[in-house]
């Protein structure tokens, strides 16, 4: 897989221009606008495994001034060979104007997830603190963050009950208030595999495939509500976009 980038010059009507802007790559998470500098696209990669190597994960992030000439990756999250941040999602400070990332994080020794992590950054250098645990159980999560040190997480907790929950930190993600959380979705589904046991490798590919709920992503409308999106449904044969709005 390769991330593409291509260019319309008509408002999405027509495109041309198609070129490679990362090669072995995908995309995590919704290109993040950095005011008054440009544009931050986020990526990872994933390796399996072979006898001669073994698995590995990379999470990078990629700038842009203009949002079609990019620099180099970099790497978000540098020698990590035991700990997978997985699915990482960026959003940028309005007070402060800092990077901060959510990570789906998985102990490739234990075969197993284990609780989510967070890491602010500076948009400035491209550099990111080290991943510091945020102490809940989850899997992909993403930052809203607000004004007043105030931090939100949008994120999929797949274990029972299975949902997507918003929750919030009034400390910029030190401590988080879960048990005022808000349950946006509750899945009336089977249960599905999540973080409450070992969960080999191979195996996490496959679950992927019958999930039927995840993805979130947020955004702040002109009125201060939250918009947020994610996919969700009865089983994996039968999904859809699924939207909520929160009062803040």
């Amino acid at each position: 897989m390769h991330i593409l980038l291509d260019y319309s010059s008509d408002g999405g009507r027509t495109w041309g221009g198609r070129r490679v802007l990362q090669r072995m790559a995908t995309l995590s998470g919704p290109v993040v606008r950095v005011p008054g500098r440009g544009w931050l696209v986020t990526s990872e990669f994933s390796h399996a495994g072979t006898p001669e190597q073994g698995r590995c994960h990379g999470a990078y992030a990629q700038f842009s001034s203009d949002g079609e000439n990019f620099a180099a990756p970099v790497d978000v999250v540098p020698d990590a060979p035991d700990i997978f941040f997985y699915d990482q999602r960026q959003r940028i400070c309005p007070a402060t104007g800092r990077p901060v990332a959510m990570f789906w994080t998985y102990d490739n020794r234990a075969a197993a997830d284990i609780e989510m992590h967070m890491a602010w950054g500076d948009a400035g250098v491209l550099t990111w603190e080290a991943p510091r645990s945020m102490n809940m159980e989850g899997q992909i999560a993403m930052p809203i963050p607000l004004e007043r040190d105030r931090l939100l997480a949008f994120y999929v907790h797949r274990h029972q009950p299975a949902s997507m929950r918003l929750v919030v930190s009034r400390d910029e993600g030190r401590t988080w208030e879960t048990a005022n959380e808000l349950v946006v979705y509750e899945s009336e589904g089977p249960g599905e595999q999540g973080i409450s046991a070992e969960t080999s490798y191979d195996e996490f590919w496959e679950a992927m495939g019958i999930w039927s709920f995840g993805h979130p992503t947020a955004a702040m409308l002109a009125d201060g509500t939250l918009l947020l999106v994610y996919y969700a449904g009865p089983d994996e044969t039968c999904l859809g976009v699924h939207w909520a709005r929160v009062q803040l």
